[in-house]
């Protein structure tokens, strides 16, 4: 959901996906919002309302964490799968699969300059 503080109010609702959602993020232009969920999907929701959801079948588990690099070009996903991947937010592509993890990534996060990432 997104809500209006100043109103305490829902402003939107979205639907779609068939799990809990662990995680959501505002890409820097603020005019899209992603959500990270049990279901193994990213969904990338576009706050001007009009457009249905695209789905990035991200992982083969839960996706519990994701992070808009500086540029909002890439979103990073961490999951259950024990995988961090990066993906191209315009085509919808993997970018970079890292895959060192032994057990479940629960966060992951750009530095400030986007040239870093912390899990």
């Amino acid at each position: 959901m997104l809500w209006h503080l100043s109103e305490e109010k829902r402003a939107l609702h979205f639907k779609g996906h068939t799990g809990d959602v662990y995680g959501v993020r505002f890409a820097p232009s603020g005019q899209l919002l992603a959500s990270a969920s049990r279901d193994c999907t990213v969904r990338f929701w576009m706050l001007n309302g009009k457009d249905e959801s695209r789905v990035l079948r991200a992982h083969t588990a839960a996706v519990r964490s994701l992070d808009f690099s500086p540029d909002g070009l890439s979103l990073a996903t961490a999951s259950d799968d024990t995988n961090v991947k990066v993906w191209s937010v315009q085509r919808q592509s993997l970018q970079h699969m890292l895959s060192l993890h032994t057990n479940w990534v629960h966060s992951v996060r750009y530095s400030p300059d986007g040239r870093t990432l912390a899990t």
